[in-house]
Order: structure tokens, then sequence, then C-alpha cells
């Protein structure tokens, strides 16, 4: 896998802290945005391999400030579990996957996570039901994620259906998000996605993420939130319908 010029550097960088800024504002997005941006000017599997440990570390930092782990991993343990086992499965057919594949998948989880967005009203998730729902939740997200580091949208929609709020979304998405980036970021070292090269670029990546986190942190308590959130799917269905022409009519 080849190493990564400076100036594709400086751009990756720039989608990375991107990604972190949305984040910090709405606790999710950031493999979802930045996927979608670098996969314009980037082959995907190496998109793959430079967000995969900005993705941990954003998800260790947002899961240590969102407060006691205890909380959510206890009721949401199975669909952790599933999460892992689907991404940990998928994540070893990532780097022979024809990249059209990669950016029709991409393509559909920015456009689910840009959808789910404006979701407001309809299915709701009995909490009894959650035992059986959680885990199938999570495996199909994972499916999805070993091969676009986005598993998101399904489970966004879903934690929506449990009509969490909006503090404890936070330190859920936290926790979980973390758990799954760890065989995520295994998957790829042993694929030969993320390298020696991949993965000292990679770090350095972290340094624009955190700074888009904490930069989305601070805009979060300044502005109104749904608007910035609106503004920002709309964008992300654009991107989405590009990556979807890409995959499907090229």
């Amino acid at each position: 896998m080849q190493s990564i010029e400076p100036f594709t550097f400086f751009l990756i960088s720039v989608a990375i802290m991107v990604g972190g800024v949305v984040k910090g504002v709405t606790g999710i997005g950031l493999p979802v945005v930045t996927t979608a941006i670098a996969s314009s000017f980037l082959p995907a599997q190496l998109v793959l391999g430079y967000i995969s440990i900005p993705l941990v570390l954003t998800n260790l930092w947002q899961a240590i400030s969102a407060g006691d782990p205890l909380k959510p991993l206890r009721r949401f343990w199975l669909l952790t579990l599933g999460l892992c086992l689907g991404v940990w499965i998928t994540s070893s057919y990532a780097a022979v996957v024809d990249p059209r594949v990669i950016y029709g998948a991409i393509g559909i989880a920015v456009f689910m996570h840009a959808a789910s967005s404006f979701y407001g009203g309809g299915f709701t998730v009995p909490q009894h039901m959650e035992k059986w729902i959680s885990p199938v939740v999570g495996f199909a997200g994972g499916l999805m994620g070993g091969l676009s580091t986005i598993w998101g949208p399904v489970i966004v929609i879903y934690f929506l259906m449990l009509r969490l709020g909006k503090e404890e979304f936070v330190q859920v998405v936290g926790w979980v998000w973390l758990l799954g980036a760890i065989p995520l970021t295994l998957g790829y070292i042993s694929n030969g996605i993320l390298n020696r090269d991949i993965a000292l670029a990679s770090t350095a990546a972290c340094v624009p993420a955190l700074a888009g986190l904490i930069a989305g942190q601070i805009i979060r308590k300044r502005i109104d939130e749904r608007r910035f959130q609106r503004i920002v799917m709309i964008c992300l269905l654009l991107i989405a319908f590009n990556l979807l022409r890409r995959a499907f009519f090229t």
C-alpha cells in the first residue's frame, strides 16, 4: 500500500478535522464525513486506513468525557458484542473488495445517516424487546462498518427509536463506538490496510481529529444544534449521491 504525499495528507487532515467538528457537535459522524470527503481524491482502502486510529482516539476521548461507562455498557452490551463480531468478519475482506463496492457501501451509509437525522417520529422500540433486537442491530451495523468504518446509520436509527436523551445518546455512542473501533483496527492491521506507513500518517491525523472534536464540542454549546445538524446532513446527502454515482455509473 502506498505512502501518502504531503499535500494529500493535508487534504485528508482537513477532511478528518471536518469530521471531528461534526462529531463534536453531534456525538457521531467522523467516519461518515471523512470518508465521504476523502474518497473523492483517495482510493477507498487508503481512506479506511488513515481514519482508523483517529476513530479509536476520538471515541476514547468522547467515552471518557461522557461519564460512567457502566450504565451504557450494562444496557447495550449485546449490541456491542454483535457490532464487534460483524466488524471483525467484514474487515478481513476490505482490502480485496472492488473499490466501487466500498463507494456504494459508503454512499448508502452516508445517505442512511443523513436521512436518519430528519427522522422525528414513527416507530419506537419497547425496552423489553431490546435483548433480542440489540444484537441484531449491532451485527448489521458491524457488517457495514468492517467494509467502510461506518456502522453508525443502522445503530443511530435504533437509538432514535429508543428515544435516548441527548446526553445519554452521546454517552452511549462514545463507548459503543470505541469498542467497535478496536476489532476494526485489528482487522485492518491483519489484512494490510493499516501498514506501518499508513499507521504513522493515521497517528499524525489524530491531531486534526482532536482539534475538530474539541472545536465541535465548543460549537455545540453556542449554537442551535438542530439547525446545524440539518445543514450538515443536507451536505452529506449531496455527497452520498456523488458516491453512489461513482459506484454505479462510472
